[in-house]
């Protein structure tokens, strides 16, 4: 019933490409077998707290697909800064690559092949500023695994 409606918008001219927001993979999938455009984009919580998208197929499935995810709360309202193990890790690459430990969890986060989009929040231009340096930050591979085993991550 949805792509039903979303095609024959679609048709009228009135939206171009539909994005959605926090789908399991499986229905994203059913949706887009339905739609005659692409899902473009699917909003995901992911963080260092939260990663249940490197398991669940929603980052696999943005690759597939070719879309840019989405991750909302990417500092996960703040408590991985909280967390001793995740901000050792942070500070020491803070350290080595002169930005702030928000902007190493952001490149952490962009590092991923599904090339996602950040979504941060805030009311302070320097803190947006700090982050955004994330963006210029080009992590090894080794200290992505760093930081994903700060978080408690088992590995195979």
């Amino acid at each position: 019933e949805v792509a039903k409606i979303l095609n024959e918008y679609h048709f009228k001219g009135l939206i171009k490409t539909v994005g959605v927001s926090n789908f399991p993979a499986s229905t994203l999938r059913m949706l887009q077998k339905h739609l005659d455009m692409p899902i473009v984009t699917n909003q995901i919580e992911f963080s260092l707290k939260h990663l249940q998208p490197l398991d669940d197929g929603n980052l696999d499935l943005a690759i597939e697909l070719g879309y840019n995810p989405m991750f909302w709360s990417p500092y996960a309202r703040g408590e991985i800064f909280k967390d001793s193990q995740i901000m050792e890790t942070l500070t020491a690459l803070a350290n080595k690559y002169n930005v702030s430990t928000e902007a190493i969890a952001t490149a952490w986060l962009l590092k991923h092949p599904s090339e996602g989009v950040v979504i941060m929040g805030s009311n302070s231009k320097e803190r947006i500023a700090s982050i955004s340096k994330g963006l210029n930050v080009n992590l090894q591979i080794h200290e992505w695994y760093e930081i994903l085993k700060s978080s408690g991550k088992i590995l195979p």
